[in-house]
């Protein structure tokens, strides 16, 4: 993650801050715009960000403070647009406070805009956040710096985000909740920025979330060929430190759990693809599909791959999810898989696509070779493989298995064919 993101919340404090030592020295009746070029040299200074206002004036809100117009916050040397704008970013320094040696502040953001993008290549992470109101408060210089706030990123009517937290400037922790589309999503954490490395922990819970919903938000602007979907529900606990997002993502580590219900996988048909992919029968995907009957329609010739629950338990480790287990269920068959999936979006998943009975037996009427891969119960079950990096990802058959399944019952048959011919032979003799 950018040191931009990580340090946000430092950033904001760094920011009431020198404004505040700013309301100081400027006295009544002079004109804080003048000092607006200063300001925004020691605010980059301070927060290692470009630091931009169009204009800085005395305002009245609650009581006196000053007001920064058009406040922009951004990396440094770059070409890319801020990642922070706020049209008003107004602070007030209660002056009693001042006099007692603290640093006694409010603050308001209105009309803020933040925009988060990660990755240059798929799969990327675009976030933006609109319509920011953000109240702060607090007493710094060792003391605590309490806020709370809302914005838009999925629902464009009115605000689906709500935040608050609490920071100990000094050397405490940073602590905070994020609720996302109306507490579907609820994010808490607890960070110590003063330590060395800084460390985090992170606890996300998710209840009847919209899966699809949010990925086509944050992958907008790319083209991908299929799109999860479903109401997701779970919990995952994350723990990590470092200073650059390097060492961070290294140190990952913890465990989750996932489900989501009434799912799809949007323009994939993994049972038609696995199906299609088995060599030994060209075309077979094709041809079953349009000889299914009518309840097998849906499954062979569907272009997603619906089920009514996903399960996945797993665990992080560095940049990876370790998928100890995964179950995805069906009216008509089951998969089953384990495997790892990288934060880059890079699969290596083995899994077995298990059909049931009624649709085992059409298959098997209609291609006596697929016999060979039924287990004890009647059921078809090929091995299969999800390896790539996204969007490029494909089942594939575990041609091996099949290839040795067929070797192995096709020899049995010719070897009990054989046996039966000597026995025929050897009683001929007689």
């Amino acid at each position: 993650m950018p040191q931009r993101v990580r340090w946000l919340l430092i950033s904001a404090v760094a920011a009431c801050l020198s404004l505040g030592v700013a309301a100081v020295a400027f006295l009544k009746g002079l004109e804080p715009n003048r000092y607006r070029g200063l300001l925004e040299s020691e605010l980059k200074k301070r927060t290692g960000l470009e630091v931009k206002m169009d204009s800085l004036s005395w305002a009245r809100r609650g009581g006196p403070g000053l007001e920064a117009r058009g406040l922009r916050l951004g990396e440094p040397r770059s070409e890319a647009p801020p990642f922070f704008k706020a049209g008003s970013f107004f602070l007030r320094v209660e002056p009693l406070g001042l006099f007692m040696g603290r640093v006694v502040v409010s603050a308001a953001i209105e009309e803020g805009h933040l925009h988060y993008r990660y990755g240059s290549e798929p799969p990327f992470f675009d976030l933006e956040i609109s319509d920011i109101k953000a109240e702060l408060e607090g007493i710094l210089l060792g003391g605590t710096l309490k806020g709370k706030g809302e914005g838009r990123v999925f629902d464009e009517s009115s605000p689906d985000l709500k935040w608050q937290g609490t920071l100990r400037p000094a050397d405490g922790p940073v602590d905070f909740e994020i609720a996302l589309g109306e507490g579907r999503l609820i994010a808490t954490g607890e960070g110590f920025p003063h330590q060395s490395p800084p460390r985090f922990g992170l606890e996300f819970e998710a209840n009847d979330f919209d899966l699809e919903g949010a990925f086509r938000r944050f992958q907008k602007g790319t083209e991908t060929e299929w799109i999860p979907a479903g109401r997701v529900f779970g919990r995952v606990e994350l723990q990590g430190s470092g200073r650059e997002w390097g060492d961070l993502q290294n140190s990952l580590s913890g465990v989750g759990r996932l489900e989501i219900r009434e799912g799809a996988i949007r323009n994939l048909n993994l049972v038609k693809a696995v199906l299609a992919r088995i060599t030994v029968v060209p075309g077979l995907g094709e041809v079953l599909a349009q000889a299914a009957p009518a309840p097998f329609q849906p499954l062979l010739n569907h272009r997603d791959t619906t089920f009514e629950a996903l399960e996945v338990n797993f665990h992080v480790q560095g940049d990876q999810l370790a998928v100890e287990s995964l179950i995805l269920k069906e009216s008509q068959y089951v998969i089953e898989g384990s495997g790892t999936v990288g934060l880059a979006g890079v699969f290596d998943l083995r899994a077995k696509l298990v059909l049931l009975e009624e649709i085992s037996g059409f298959l098997i009427q209609k291609v006596g070779e697929l016999g060979y891969l039924a287990n004890e119960q009647g059921r078809i079950v090929i091995p299969f493989v999800l390896r790539g990096k996204w969007p490029e990802v494909r089942p594939e058959p575990d041609l091996a298995y099949l290839a040795e399944k067929l070797i192995v019952d096709q020899g049995a048959r010719l070897m009990e064919w054989g046996l039966e011919t000597l026995s025929q032979a050897v009683k001929g003799s007689e």
